[in-house]
C-alpha cells in the first residue's frame, strides 16, 4: 500500500514538473520524443482530479503550439492517448460485471474532464490543435459511446473552422479538419458553401 502511495506521489511530482515545463516561454530543453511521450501518458494515465491542471497547461504551452514541428507531434501525441485511455479503461474492467456498461461510463468521464478545460478556453492555437487532436483520436475508435462532449468538441470546432478567412492557407486547413471531423448537422453552422470553397483550392 505505501509502494502504491509513494509510486502515486512520484507520478504527482513528475507531472508537477512536466506543468512547468509546459509554461515555460524558453525552448523546451527536453527531447521531442520524451515530450511526445509525456504528453500521451499523462493525458491516459493522471486521475481524473488531477487531469484538468495538465490539460489546462497544455492548451496554454507557448513553447509548445509557437512552434510546428512542436506542434505536429504534440498533436498526434494527444490522438493517441485517446486510444491508450480506451485500452487502458477496457482492460482493467475486462472480466469485470457489466464490463462494457462501466467502461462507456468511465470513458465518457475521461472524455469530459478533458475537454472541459479545452472548450472553456477563449481561442488559440492550442485549443484548436488539442479540439482537432481528440476528435481524431476518437475518429480511431469508433465503436464507442462518447456522449454529450464529443459533440461539443464538433461544434467548437466548426464554429472555429467558420471564424477562419476561407481565402487563406490556414482558413482552408481548418476547413477540412471540420469537415473530416465533424457530421453534416454541426457542419451547417459553418454558414459556407463547403463543396465550392474546396473546388475553389484544387481540392476536389
Amino acid at each position: 500500500m505505501s509502494g502504491q502511495s509513494g509510486a502515486a506521489q512520484d507520478e504527482a511530482a513528475l507531472m508537477e514538473s512536466f506543468i512547468a515545463i509546459l509554461g515555460s516561454a524558453q525552448p523546451l530543453a527536453i527531447p521531442n520524443d520524451t515530450l511526445f511521450g509525456a504528453i500521451t501518458h499523462f493525458i491516459s494515465t493522471t486521475p481524473l482530479s488531477d487531469l484538468p491542471a495538465f490539460i489546462s497547461a497544455l492548451v496554454a504551452s507557448p513553447g509548445i503550439w509557437g512552434r510546428e514541428d512542436m506542434s505536429a507531434g504534440s498533436h498526434h501525441a494527444i490522438r493517441y492517448a485517446v486510444g491508450a485511455k480506451v485500452d487502458l479503461i477496457q482492460e482493467s474492467l475486462s472480466k469485470a460485471f457489466f464490463s462494457n456498461y462501466r467502461s462507456g461510463r468511465q470513458i465518457r468521464q475521461w472524455l469530459d474532464t478533458v475537454g472541459t478545460p479545452v472548450v472553456s478556453e477563449g481561442s488559440g492555437v492550442g485549443r484548436s490543435q488539442i479540439i482537432s487532436a481528440l476528435l481524431e483520436g476518437i475518429k480511431d475508435v469508433p465503436d464507442i459511446e462518447w456522449g454529450g462532449m464529443k459533440l461539443r468538441l464538433e461544434e467548437e470546432l466548426a464554429v472555429e473552422a467558420a471564424a477562419y478567412d476561407m481565402s487563406k492557407e490556414d482558413g482552408l486547413d481548418a476547413l477540412y479538419d471540420a469537415v473530416d471531423l465533424t457530421p453534416d448537422t454541426v457542419l451547417s453552422v459553418l454558414d459556407v458553401d463547403v463543396s465550392n470553397t474546396l473546388c475553389d483550392f484544387g481540392a476536389y
